[in-house]
C-alpha cells in the first residue's frame, strides 16, 4: 500500500519535470525594412527616450487609456530601436559639417479600436555647428502610418514612419546652410 502515494509522487515529479525540459518559445525578432536608406550630407546621431532604448516592441490602446503603454509578449525588435532607425541613415559627414541630434520620444503602434492602428514615430531635433557644437536650432517632429492589427503590421507601419520622419528630418536640417 505504501508503494501508492510513492508512485503517485514520482509520476508527478516526473511529469512535471518534462514541462521544464519543454523548449521555450522564443519571440519573433523583427527588424525595419532596409529597402531605403536616406542619404545625410552631415553627421547624425540616434537616441531615444529610456523607455525605448531596447528591444521591446510597444503598442497603445487609445481607445481604451492612450497613455499606457503595453509590451507585445512573442515578439522584439532585432537591436534596440535608436540602432534599428540610425542604420536606415547613410551619413556622408566632412569635417566641421553639422550635427543633427534625433531623439526618439515615441516609437509604438497606436490602436484606435481592436482593428485599426497606426505606426507612430515622434522626435525632438537638434541641430548643432560642427566647429564649436553650438545649437543652432530644434524642432520637433511625428509621422504615423497606417497599420493593422498585429506586430508584424506596426512593423511595417513603424517602418514607413521612420523613412518619413527621417527624410522630413534632413530637409529641415538642410534649410540651415
Amino acid at each position: 500500500m505504501k508503494r501508492q502515494p510513492t508512485l503517485l509522487i514520482l509520476a508527478t515529479a516526473l511529469a512535471l519535470s518534462a514541462c521544464a525540459l519543454a523548449p521555450v518559445a522564443r519571440p519573433a525578432r523583427f527588424t525595419l525594412d532596409t529597402r531605403s536608406m536616406a542619404r545625410a550630407p552631415l553627421s547624425v546621431t540616434v537616441s531615444a527616450a529610456s523607455w525605448l532604448d531596447g528591444r521591446d516592441m510597444y503598442y497603445r490602446l487609445a481607445y481604451r487609456d492612450p497613455h499606457r503603454l503595453y509590451r507585445y509578449a512573442g515578439s522584439a525588435w532585432a537591436s534596440a530601436v535608436p540602432n534599428l532607425v540610425g542604420e536606415r541613415i547613410d551619413p556622408a559627414p566632412q569635417a566641421g559639417m553639422r550635427t543633427l541630434d534625433i531623439r526618439l520620444n515615441d516609437f509604438s503602434q497606436v490602436f484606435s479600436s481592436p482593428t485599426d492602428s497606426v505606426g507612430r514615430v515622434d522626435a525632438s531635433l537638434s541641430l548643432r555647428d560642427g566647429r564649436d557644437g553650438r545649437l543652432v536650432d530644434s524642432t520637433r517632429l511625428s509621422v504615423e502610418k497606417p497599420a493593422g492589427a498585429d506586430a508584424a503590421a506596426g512593423v511595417a507601419a513603424l517602418s514607413a514612419a521612420s523613412d518619413e520622419l527621417l527624410a522630413r528630418a534632413l530637409r529641415w536640417a538642410a534649410q540651415h546652410p
